[in-house]
């Protein structure tokens, strides 16, 4: 209950706005040639509730929406969009602030005892951007380590 208008409006911006242009833009070019491959990034996030995190798991349910709506619409005209969700990676930002200590303890609840590396977040969306993925059009793949089987 404490956001501000402030907070929300940067998260939509980043994570929303942000995502939307970018995938705008790149399907303009795209449909022009005929093919092409978005992969937007969401989060585990979109699927549950995170305390104080509103804002957060607004955003990312909004990606898996806008997602789904873009892949309705380029898929006739040859581009796909995809969506992938992480799970709890090991990234750079979380690594700058958890401690070990708060890593390792959030990684015992994990069904796989560890923090996903960012490469095996990359290499779904590698595939997602191939051509071995031309059948895949407005999925959620959920990159998570099994933590979360919709």
């Amino acid at each position: 209950m404490d956001v501000t208008e402030d907070h929300w409006d940067s998260i939509m911006n980043l994570d929303v706005r942000g995502v939307f242009f970018t995938s705008q833009a790149a399907m303009r070019i795209m449909i022009d040639q005929g093919s092409g491959a978005i992969v937007n990034i969401a989060s585990g996030a979109a699927f549950r509730p995170l305390q104080n995190m509103v804002a957060y798991c607004t955003a990312k349910a909004s990606i898996l929406g806008m997602s789904r709506v873009l892949a309705h619409e380029g898929g006739p005209k040859g581009v796909r969009v995809n969506t992938v969700a992480p799970g709890h990676t090991a990234s750079e930002t979380i690594l700058l602030h958890q401690t070990q200590e708060q890593l390792d303890e959030a990684a015992e609840e994990l069904l796989s005892k560890r923090w996903l590396e960012p490469e095996e977040v990359a290499e779904g969306i590698v595939f997602l951007s191939s051509e071995k993925a031309r059948g895949i059009n407005g999925a959620i793949i959920n990159i998570n380590g099994g933590n979360y089987m919709p």
